[in-house]
């Protein structure tokens, strides 16, 4: 069973997260910081109601509870707020994705 720490760091200081990452999907930890713009705007629902549930999220972007999401695509769009590849942006540490971790270790 795979269980690790990824995180998720902009480059301009819009979001900050780091998740739990295991076969039963992903779980991104409360205190992660993410962006409230929604730039997706084909996001999918579910992702987009967490993103706007206040009992989640502060208004400012600050993750209340840990949520977990079934792909770390899904848990990649909720923090971004954008159409991106979870196993591409999500990163165990600062040299390689998840994807080549993955493919790696498999």
């Amino acid at each position: 069973m795979i269980s690790m720490k990824l995180y998720l760091n902009s480059r301009n200081g819009t979001h900050s997260a780091t998740a739990e990452y295991s076969d039963n999907g992903i779980t991104v930890l409360a205190g992660s910081q993410i962006n409230m713009e929604l730039l997706y705007p084909k996001m999918p629902p579910l992702v987009r109601e967490k993103r706007d549930d206040r009992t989640i999220v502060t208004a400012d972007g600050k993750l209340l509870v840990d949520v977990t999401f079934d792909t770390p695509t899904s848990a990649a769009q909720f923090v971004t707020g954008r159409s991106v590849n979870g196993y591409i942006v999500w990163r165990p540490d600062n040299m390689m994705s998840l994807k080549q971790y993955l493919e790696e270790h498999s």
